[in-house]
C-alpha cells in the first residue's frame, strides 16, 4: 500500500505543498491562510491518513519533538507517578517521551544518556545516580541540550532541577518522634548515600538528634542496596533490635524499604505502635489501610512530573542560560503508627 505523501494531500485539494505544510505545522494564521481552507486541509489529511515524516520534520524544524527521561528505579511507584505526569504534560504539547531506568547503576546511566543523545532527543529529564566528577561534567556538557534534574541534584552546579524538601522533612519527622519521647531512633537508607535525596535525609536526621542533645550512633543507620531488599533484609536490620541498640522508633527513607520492613516486623511479631513507632518517606495507598495506618511523608511526585516537564519544554522552546530550581514542598500525614513513650 503506497504511503500518502504531503504532495498527495496538496494535489487532492488543488493547493501547494507549502500551504499544506503551513497548516499541519500550526502556522495557518501566521501565513494568512483562511480558517475554512485550514479546516479542509486537516480534514483531507485525516481522510487520506497522511503522517508527516519525522526525519523530514527534524530537518525542517531542527526538533525531533521527543525528550528522554532516565529515573533511578522505574518500578518504584514514586518514579512511576513522576513519569506518568511527564508523559501527560508532554503529550498535550505534542512531545513524545523515551523512558529509561538506570536501576541505580552508574554504568547503565552513562550508556542510557549516550543512547538517548544518539536518538536525537530535544531535552532530558533525569535523576542522577553517578557522583559528580570531571567525567560526568564532560558527559552532561557534551549532550548540548536542555537538562532538568529530578529528585536529586548536583550541589553548587549550574543545573536546572525540581526536587523535594528532603532535609526539612527528615528533621520534621525526627523531631516528631523525639517530642513523643523517643531517643533510640533507627534510620533505614537506600544506597547510593551520596545522592542529595538520601544525603539530605540523613543530614536532617543527624542534625535533629544533635539539636536535641541526643548522641548519634552510626549503628542506628542501616543502608540497603536496591537489589538486596528481598534476600538480605533480615540480616541487615536485626542489629537495630539488639540489646545494644533496642530502638523504639524507626524511619524509612524509601517505600520499597518500608514494605520489606512491614513484612519483617510482622514475622518477628513486633507490634506498631506498641513496640515500635514507624514513619516512612513517600506515600502509597496501602499505608492508609495497614493496621494501624502508617504515618508517612507524601512527596507529591505528580507535581514533580508536571513542573519538570513544563520547565524542560519551556527551555527547549526558548533556550536560555538561566538556571531554574524548584523545591516542591512535601506533606507529612500523621496517622496511628507512632506512640508517645514520655
Amino acid at each position: 500500500m503506497k504511503k500518502v505523501s504531503l504532495g498527495d494531500v496538496a494535489v487532492s485539494l488543488g493547493v501547494s505543498k507549502t500551504l499544506v505544510s503551513f497548516v499541519i505545522n500550526g502556522r495557518a494564521k501566521e501565513k494568512g491562510i483562511s480558517k475554512n481552507t485550514a479546516e479542509k486541509v486537516i480534514s483531507k489529511v485525516k481522510e487520506l491518513g497522511y503522517h508527516p515524516n519525522s526525519f523530514a520534520r527534524v530537518l525542517r524544524t531542527g526538533k525531533s519533538m521527543t525528550i528522554g527521561v532516565v529515573v533511578a528505579d522505574i518500578s518504584n511507584p514514586y518514579y512511576a507517578r513522576i513519569c506518568r505526569n511527564i508523559e501527560a504534560y508532554c503529550s498535550k504539547n505534542d512531545y513524545y517521551v523515551f523512558f529509561c531506568s538506570s536501576n541505580e547503576d552508574p554504568r547503565k546511566e552513562k550508556s542510557l544518556l549516550t543512547m538517548l543523545y544518539e536518538r536525537g532527543i530535544d531535552g532530558l529529564i533525569f535523576s542522577p545516580t553517578r557522583k559528580y566528577t570531571d567525567e560526568v561534567e564532560k558527559d552532561l556538557n557534551g549532550l548540548d541540550m536542555p537538562i532538568v534534574l529530578i529528585d536529586r541534584f548536583y550541589t553548587n552546579k549550574p543545573f536546572n532541577y525540581v526536587v523535594t524538601d528532603n532535609y526539612e522533612m527528615s528533621k520534621k519527622v525526627t523531631q516528631n518522634l523525639i517530642d513523643l519521647g523517643h531517643k533510640k531512633i533507627g534510620f533505614m537508607a537506600l544506597n547510593p548515600l551520596y545522592t542529595t535525596a538520601m544525603s539530605d535525609r540523613i543530614k536532617g536526621y543527624k542534625d535533629c538528634l544533635k539539636e536535641n542533645g541526643i548522641r548519634y550512633s552510626s549503628k542506628m543507620i542501616v543502608n540497603f542496596q536496591l537489589n538486596e531488599l528481598q534476600d538480605n533484609f533480615p540480616s541487615r536490620i536485626n542489629g537495630l533490635f539488639s540489646d545494644e541498640n533496642a530502638i523504639t522508633a524507626l524511619i524509612s527513607t524509601n517505600n520499597k524499604i518500608t514494605l520489606s520492613a512491614m513484612e519483617y516486623l510482622m514475622e518477628k511479631k513486633i507490634n506498631i505502635p506498641n513496640d515500635l513507632s514507624f514513619i516512612s518517606f513517600d506515600f502509597l495507598d496501602a499505608f492508609k489501610v495497614l493496621t494501624p495506618p502508617l504515618s508517612s511523608i507524601q512527596l507529591h511526585a505528580e507535581m514533580i512530573g508536571d513542573k519538570s516537564a513544563e520547565m524542560l519544554l519551556n527551555k527547549i522552546a526558548k533556550p536560555t542560560k538561566k538556571v531554574d530550581n524548584i523545591i516542591v514542598k512535601s506533606t507529612y500525614h500523621e496517622r496511628k503508627s507512632c506512640k508517645s513513650i514520655n
